[in-house]
């Protein structure tokens, strides 16, 4: 009996839990779909979203949907201190388990409901062209939230000072205000030229101008000072006030920095650094030959060409000729492997042109005068004497060489036979030869 008791209650217990387990599963949320967007997506820095509105379907783990109002949602991930589009999780939670869906909203700035400004020592007047000293104002911005906050982002109008003007608007959002100004005429006396660290100075004469990296100064007659940008200025020569646009000379180095301000024109100068353009460098191609004695010419155009690099950074490949190159006027010597030649007149820089210098050797020889002997008998030994020899070199060149016992001329036959009626002379294995007569 105590067995079947025992039975049916164990069996009890299991259908209770059974039916608790059915129930907490069916109630667990496993999805929320968006159903209806809040009536406001934007929300105000500082502020928690203003979800209502919104609505959602909630799918559960049995199956079942209800929609319910995003209200009941958690919001998490949202940060309404950063202004812009945010993506913000809404959690529904049941029992410890949790969906979520993602919804967009943007934060915006609060709207200003009026601006405070208290002034700590105001200036009694302003000169025309001035801005408002701002440093005399603080502007205290009062939102609709009900927060307030000094503010510095404010803006002043009409930014530059008239002889009209009578009152100045300081703006902030939707924030206006007025105060009360007086305002006088000023006018400029002074420039000042500045220049930062990229502003070009250093010139070669004909190189362009350029104006970016300098600015200017002005000084005014109530002790103020206003910046000018490079694009504000003008930038003229001294006398003819003409526009720089290049140094002419290494002396054309003083520029005329003018500034139009509202209140009439000052200028004052920049000075640069102006220099000629100088050759650095010469390398000179090619080769040239001649022979023992000539003299350096460039020879066929092109047939030498020189890459000159100049003191600017420049450089250019030139055809050389004499025109443009110099070298010094002197017969070349065999051997010799270069000449040296420079840029016109900037004999500090050179470079060397190859050359292959040659003795010239005999093309031939001729006979320029006879011997003083011309008649002989059989059995004479043959006679040279007065004998000169042309020597004709592969140069074009030639010179004379008179018989003499060291000359190196010699003759065949060197005996006359009755058949002989012409003497072949030698040098250095060339031939020519003379006829003779013999006695009858």
């Amino acid at each position: 009996m105590k067995k079947i008791s025992l039975l049916l209650f164990l069996i009890v217990v299991c259908f209770l839990a059974a039916l608790c387990l059915a129930s907490c599963g069916g109630s667990t949320p496993v999805k929320l779909t968006l159903s209806r967007l809040p009536d406001k997506r934007t929300v105000v820095q500082g502020c928690d979203p203003d979800l209502t509105g919104g609505l959602v379907l909630v799918e559960y783990k049995n199956g079942d949907e209800e929609e319910i109002s995003m209200t009941e949602l958690t919001v998490r991930g949202f940060d309404s201190s950063v202004l812009g589009a945010q993506s913000a999780v809404l959690v529904y939670t049941v029992k410890d388990v949790s969906a979520s869906l993602v919804v967009d909203l943007t934060v915006v700035a609060a709207k200003v409901k009026r601006l405070e400004v208290t002034e700590q020592n105001p200036r009694s007047n302003y000169f025309v062209g001035e801005s408002f000293d701002k440093e005399t104002l603080t502007v205290t911005a009062h939102y609709e939230t009900g927060a307030s906050e000094v503010v510095r982002a404010y803006t002043v109008t009409p930014s530059a000072l008239s002889l009209d003007t009578t009152e100045i608007t300081i703006s902030f959002r939707e924030g206006r205000v007025k105060l009360p100004v007086t305002v006088i005429e000023k006018k400029p006396v002074s420039l000042n030229v500045e220049r930062t660290e990229t502003a070009k100075t250093t010139y070669f004469v004909g190189e362009d101008f350029l104006s970016e990296g300098f600015s200017a100064t002005v000084t005014y007659n109530d002790g103020k000072t206003q910046h000018f940008e490079t694009e504000e200025l003008e930038f003229l020569r001294p006398v003819s006030e003409r526009v720089y646009a290049s140094p002419q000379s290494e002396a054309d180095n003083r520029v005329l920095v003018v500034a139009h301000t509202d209140y009439g024109n000052v200028s004052g100068e920049t000075v640069l650094s102006v220099s000629d353009i100088l050759p650095v460098e010469l390398s000179a191609s090619g080769e040239l030959t001649f022979f023992e004695g000539e003299y350096f010419s460039f020879g066929a155009e092109g047939a030498i060409t020189v890459a000159v690099v100049y003191n600017n950074g420049e450089g250019e490949v030139l055809t050389a000729n004499e025109d443009l190159f110099s070298y010094a006027d002197e017969p070349l010597v065999y051997g010799q492997t270069g000449v040296e030649i420079w840029l016109g007149s900037y004999g500090e820089v050179k470079a060397t042109v190859k050359v292959n210098v040659l003795r010239p050797t005999l093309k031939e020889i001729l006979v320029l005068a006879s011997p003083a002997k011309r008649l002989y008998s059989v059995g004479d030994s043959v006679d040279l004497t007065g004998l000169i020899l042309s020597l004709e070199m592969d140069d074009g060149t030639s010179r004379q060489l008179p018989y003499s016992a060291e000359s190196g001329i010699t003759a065949l036959p060197t005996y006359v036979t009755k058949d002989t009626a012409e003497i072949v002379v030698s040098y250095e294995g060339k031939d020519t030869s003379f006829s003779i007569d013999l006695y009858a």
